[in-house]
């Protein structure tokens, strides 16, 4: 757990550091004569190839070798190398960006999961950079294309159904903690309700996805004390890692939104 924690955080720095470095912050739109235009998804191309190398060669060896991941990665990675082929030279195809920006999320929710090597993120991380270009290229911000009606509701259904096999293991976990006991169950809920109130119409979707990454974090410290199997393990990484990247989505688009947290400080001065 401690190496794939670490991988995140990892990951999530060197995400931010290519964004900066092209400026993506607050996306503003990026006018791109036709030439440009070609020559960017031509650069996408050749970063895709070295991804896809450096990919595949850890889905070779532990600890993705055999696993549910690798055949995702291998799913996902066939549509996105489709899409970016299937790119026209021109800055007409903004139907075929935005399924690309939603495929580049799928994958780096993966990413975000796993214990993946080092030379993967900074593939990963360079070729994030310039998808950022190519959607502000098109006028696209990364949470209108990922934020979809479809993608909340499959959210909402794999926080319930993890609610619900927390329920059925807990009398036989070990806990290090006893508050942790006394503490999960309100927490969880809290984390179901925030769940639920994600809404991709809502003009209120940023500070929905601040509610949502707060109670994660603070389920996650819960269940840092809890010896739960293998499974739940796997499902906690995953619905975490869908947080994360909501959030990391909607602060490249808008810049760092006020935690409820904060927003109650503001409030009290």
């Amino acid at each position: 757990m401690t190496s794939v924690v670490f991988a995140r955080a990892v990951f999530l720095s060197l995400l931010v550091i290519f964004a900066l470095s092209v400026g993506a912050f607050a996306q503003a739109p990026l006018q791109l004569s036709e030439r440009q235009n070609r020559e960017l998804v031509k650069r996408i191309g050749l970063k895709l190839e070295r991804f896809n190398n450096s990919l595949g060669k850890a889905l070779t060896k532990p600890p993705l070798e055999n696993s549910n991941s690798a055949l995702e990665f291998r799913e996902y990675l066939e549509d996105f190398t489709l899409l970016i082929g299937q790119l026209t030279p021109n800055l007409s195809a903004r139907r075929d960006v935005n399924d690309l920006l939603r495929t580049a999320s799928a994958i780096e929710r993966l990413l975000l999961c796993e214990d993946v090597p080092s030379r993967v993120v900074i593939d990963w991380a360079s070729l994030h950079a310039d998808l950022d270009l190519l959607a502000r290229a098109y006028g696209l911000k990364w949470s209108e294309a990922v934020l979809t009606r479809e993608l909340v509701a499959l959210f909402a259904g794999e926080v319930r159904r993890f609610s619900e096999s927390l329920n059925v293991e807990m009398p036989g976990v070990q806990i290090i903690r006893t508050s942790a006991a006394n503490e999960l169950p309100e927490l969880m809920q809290q984390f179901r309700q925030a769940a639920q109130a994600l809404n991709a119409d809502s003009a209120k979707a940023q500070h929905q996805i601040a509610v949502l990454s707060s109670c994660t974090r603070m389920l996650g410290i819960y269940l840092k004390d809890c010896a739960l199997g293998l499974q739940l393990q796997a499902d906690w990484r995953r619905l975490s890692a869908q947080v994360e990247e909501l959030v990391r989505i909607y602060n490249l688009d808008f810049g760092e939104p006020k935690s409820p947290e904060k927003e109650m400080f503001t409030r009290r001065k």
